[in-house]
């Protein structure tokens, strides 16, 4: 099973310890194992982010939460949904 998952729409600013906030609100408190921000590609305004889990469980829920696309950043950094790519 997949623990670990490529998330793009984060501004570029963002840390990967506010990442990791924003993602655990959704998996529970200390279910982010890593946090590794990429800065934007091509001159692009968003980053990504590679992100690992304690379980594959935790990875299954943020893609499903994305494709449903109830994984909204609107309160947290912008109006944007998280595009999500398995890793």
């Amino acid at each position: 099973m997949v623990k670990t998952v490529s998330l793009y729409g984060f501004p570029t600013v963002e840390s990967s310890e506010a990442v990791t906030k924003f993602l655990e609100e959704y998996t529970g408190e200390g279910t982010v194992l890593s946090v590794n921000v990429l800065p934007p590609k091509d001159g692009a305004s968003r980053s990504s982010a590679i992100v690992e889990f304690t379980t594959a469980e935790c990875a299954e829920k943020i893609l499903a939460s994305a494709d449903d696309r109830s994984l909204c950043l609107e309160s947290f950094f912008s109006s944007r949904f998280v595009k999500v790519l398995t890793a």
